[in-house]
């Protein structure tokens, strides 16, 4: 498949999420990770066991579920994790905004025996958090400006 970016022709969606699979586009926008800290009306469903009997339905912000998801992927990896304290610092997360797809993905690095590991953690983003984004000019008029 030719790059879409380059025909001047919008792809459809099904060839943008073909082309680059872990955030639907070649087209983002780096983020500030302290900025998505703080913004926990970003939220995501999850399930929380931690109570055996009783499995409950809640919400938690994209960034500690980016971080909880990666915890599991990078244990599962070999990684050993403190009990306390923070797994990860904020020079090894990136955080990519992909305005044709309204998705944030976040990327979290970590070396295991010596071996970088990468793991990206994509959340779609409603029409409402994109509206937000909006208003607060953190969203790019178009797809176009993305690439300048």
């Amino acid at each position: 498949m030719a790059d879409p970016t380059l025909s001047g022709i919008d792809p459809t969606l099904d060839e943008i999420l073909n082309h680059a699979p872990v955030g639907g586009d070649i087209v983002f926008i780096p983020q500030d990770v302290a900025d998505w800290k703080n913004w926990i009306h970003f939220q995501t469903k999850y399930e929380d066991v931690s109570d055996y009997w009783r499995p409950k339905e809640k919400y938690r912000s994209f960034y500690e579920d980016s971080i909880a998801k990666a915890k599991v992927f990078f244990e599962a990896k070999g990684a050993i994790f403190a009990v306390f304290g923070k797994p990860f610092q904020d020079d090894a997360i990136d955080v990519q905004l992909y305005p044709r797809t309204y998705r944030v993905v976040f990327t979290i690095k970590r070396e295991i025996a010596g071996v970088p590991r990468e793991c990206s953690i994509p959340h779609p983003l409603t029409t409402d958090m994109v509206g937000w984004l909006k208003a607060t000019g953190r969203w790019p008029k178009s797809a176009i400006d993305a690439l300048n």
